[in-house]
């Protein structure tokens, strides 16, 4: 009994020792599969390295695509833009967008533009998939100068067609170049980026493009025909501005401008542009009746100029850029109005002037002057009214009046015609109910009538 139960403990060990020594097999087996750069990134100054991993469990059916491409986008992370202090993107630090924009393009774009990289292995668990990759820096550093050559190369091509177009005030086409030109170098703006010209000049060529960008712009001159615009009733309120467009003392042709100002209610904006000699006429009209003063502010046009281009950073340059503006004051003259009447009642004449004196006063309310003067006046209101009996009834009389109103201008041309039929007046006394059609239609005056007359002198 005794041998068989040592015997029995003796297999028992064995077979307990024989499963310790798979067990620790099995784990140095594991660890020995596992590559080095899983669990500690190497260390290797000559390349720029990329290394990422992705959960299988998130990603169950690529999981490996989403690891080579997390590794690829740290392998362009570790690429750094440094800003050079006489570069592009340092002379528009100024500007917060630009920069923004700049370093968003570049992290967006960096992965697309690599060439040149190895993938130099995948390594995948039960839980999770790693790749690696990594890139020569003497093999980045040749792609990115060839691709920089032929990036400068296009830039000149562009600056110098824009010099050529400056020389000759198109200036569309100049500052279309000159945009073209920057753009064409906009991933390298935090370098200085130089090319030579045919005189044998060293020349940054994307700094040289926005010197001339701004050079034209600041060069642009808008001369208006007058110094304040003043408008009034006999060209009916009515005007023209002439703006000459100027370039080094030389006219622009074809240059759009845009033109707003204010008619009361409502800006109002129009686009001209600038014809050979570099005139373009701008048309005031449409003001709203009692404007008295108002101002011209015409601008350049730099958006229709531009180029639409897919650079996020070019297009927030552009956004950024001001050209010359010209602010051209407008004034707006009230008329001069002479009132005559032959206001009756019941074909007598009345003891007061009730609608002369409520077209007086309403006229006045709205800023437009009466004088006592016909000779003074711009404008004549001829006004005669009567009333007449319309019956009476358990002791209320009726009284109807009729009126008619005309706006001449001072060669006698009718304006305005209006007439009031059987305005109706209802009181105790004839008196009375003439009275009251005159209140009545002095209120229908004072509203409507003063309206349509008003608009009338605008039109």
């Amino acid at each position: 009994m005794m041998h068989l139960l040592r015997w029995r403990n003796g297999v028992l060990g064995a077979l307990f020792a024989a499963l310790l020594f798979a067990s620790c097999g099995s784990q140095r087996q594991l660890a020995d599969s596992t590559p080095a750069w899983v669990t500690e990134r190497p260390a290797m100054p000559g390349y720029y390295l990329g290394i990422a991993s992705t959960s299988k469990a998130q990603h169950p059916f690529n999981a490996a695509e989403v690891a080579k491409s997390r590794a690829l986008s740290a392998l362009a992370g570790e690429i750094s833009v440094k800003v050079e202090a006489t570069s592009v993107l340092n002379t528009l630090q100024r500007d917060a967008r630009v920069s923004q924009r700049f370093e968003e393009d570049i992290r967006s774009s960096s992965q697309e533009d690599l060439e040149g990289y190895e993938l130099v292995g995948v390594h995948e668990t039960d839980t999770e998939v790693w790749a690696y990759y990594r890139l020569n820096k003497a093999t980045y550093d040749r792609i990115k100068a060839e691709r920089k050559s032929a990036a400068v190369a296009v830039a000149a091509g562009f600056y110098e067609a824009g010099l050529a177009a400056e020389q000759s005030r198109d200036v569309g086409s100049a500052l279309d170049r000159f945009v073209r030109g920057l753009s064409a170098l906009e991933r390298y703006w935090g370098e200085v980026n130089w090319w030579q010209n045919a005189a044998g000049e060293r020349v940054a060529v994307d700094q040289a493009c926005l010197i001339g960008i701004n050079r034209v712009l600041n060069g642009l001159r808008l001369e208006a025909s007058v110094s304040e615009v003043e408008l009034g009733f006999g060209t009916h309120y009515r005007g023209e501005v002439v703006v000459q467009t100027l370039l080094e003392g030389g006219a622009v042709p074809n240059l759009p401008l845009i033109a707003r100002y204010s008619r009361g209610t409502l800006p109002h904006r129009k686009v001209v542009r600038t014809n050979g000699d570099g005139m373009a006429a701008v048309v005031i009209d449409g003001f709203d009746p009692g404007v008295r003063r108002a101002e011209l502010r015409v601008n350049i046009d730099v958006d229709a100029l531009m180029p639409e281009l897919p650079g996020l950073a070019v297009q927030a340059l552009i956004d950024g850029l001001e050209a010359p503006e010209l602010l051209v004051p407008i004034r707006l003259v009230e008329p001069t109005v002479f009132i005559s009447g032959r206001e009756s009642a019941f074909g007598g004449p009345t003891r007061d002037r009730a609608l002369q004196q409520a077209l007086s006063s309403a006229l006045s309310e709205r800023g437009v002057r009466i004088t006592d003067s016909e000779a003074q006046a711009d404008l004549i209101i001829e006004l005669t009214s009567d009333t007449q009996q319309g019956g009476q009834g358990q002791g209320f009389h009726t009284a109807l009046l009729n009126a008619s109103i005309q706006l001449m201008d001072r060669n006698g041309d009718l304006v305005l015609h209006k007439t009031m039929d059987r305005v109706k007046g209802v009181q105790l006394s004839w008196d009375a109910a003439s009275q009251a059609a005159y209140t009545k239609a002095s209120m229908e005056i004072r509203g409507s009538f003063l309206q349509e007359m008003l608009e009338s002198l605008y039109q």
